[in-house]
């Protein structure tokens, strides 16, 4: 079967590309498939997205200006992986985080939990009564080598205050220095220390970028290793209520003095 559909789509292209000509039709809108497959697409614009809030729209302007192209932010990817993170978190992050605890009333607290350094997130008034029993894990975002600590607190703030919920942003060990599977054995680490407080149902992981990309991944690793103690067979009242945020957080609360909306809450 699948030689067969391979000599099909040699042909079908054979016959569309014909002897060394270029093959374009009205649909394409001049695009064009030279004889030796290469497809020349004409340029065309794409308009912001219509969904886009307006402060997302200037934390994307800023991201793309020259004032961003100039600054240490936009230059780091040539410096080494330790003036990465200084540069990052010094220049970009630092700032937001302190607009971020200006806006939202919490507490951090550093706790080591299986073995990993986490940093427990709380609104200054308490977690709210009904969801004093429900935790929230973050894996927080940066290219799976950057942002430790630090992109935690950005991430996990605006969640515990505008939520009222309890975060544990985890620390989990990154690289180049270190190597998979060793954030998943921190997360396990962590949701199995969890699990003597918590029931699976009341704890939900969620993250930003890479820390979005990989809670998904890591979930399931997680779920097996922390419930393998249990008498109980890993069924689905083992497994935490998790999700993922595969976004970007930097430039949704890049704009923090734009409205930020919670639940009920109009913008200002």
């Amino acid at each position: 079967m699948k030689r067969l559909t391979g000599s099909l789509l040699a042909v079908t292209m054979a016959w569309a590309s014909g002897a060394g000509m270029t093959a374009e039709t009205p649909e394409s809108g001049g695009a064009q498939a030279p004889a030796e497959g290469t497809v020349q697409i004409p340029g065309f614009a794409a308009p912001f997205s219509a969904f886009a809030s307006e402060e997302a729209r200037r934390a994307y302007l800023y991201e793309h200006s020259p004032a961003f192209y100039s600054s240490p932010i936009a230059r780091m990817q040539m410096l080494p992986i330790a003036e990465q993170r200084r540069t990052l978190d010094e220049h970009y992050l630092g700032p937001l985080i302190a607009k971020a605890k200006a806006r939202y009333a919490v507490s951090i607290e550093a706790r080591t939990m299986g073995g990993v350094y986490t940093e427990v997130i709380t609104p200054a008034e308490g977690v709210a009564r009904q969801k004093d029993r429900h935790v929230l894990i973050n894996l927080h975002g940066g290219g799976f080598a950057l942002g430790a600590r630090t992109n935690g607190q950005l991430e996990s703030i605006p969640i515990a205050g505008l939520g009222k919920y309890r975060v544990v942003a985890i620390d989990y060990r990154q690289g180049p220095e270190h190597h998979f599977p060793a954030a998943s054995e921190d997360v396990a680490s962590v949701y199995r220390e969890l699990l003597k407080t918590y029931r699976p149902g009341h704890i939900g992981i969620f993250g930003c970028s890479a820390g979005g990309c990989s809670q998904r991944s890591r979930s399931p690793g997680s779920r097996r290793k922390a419930c393998r103690h249990r008498e109980r067979s890993a069924s689905t009242a083992h497994r935490p209520a998790t999700w993922g945020m595969a976004i970007r957080a930097i430039p949704l609360l890049h704009s923090m003095d734009g409205p930020c909306r919670g639940p009920g809450q109009r913008a200002s």
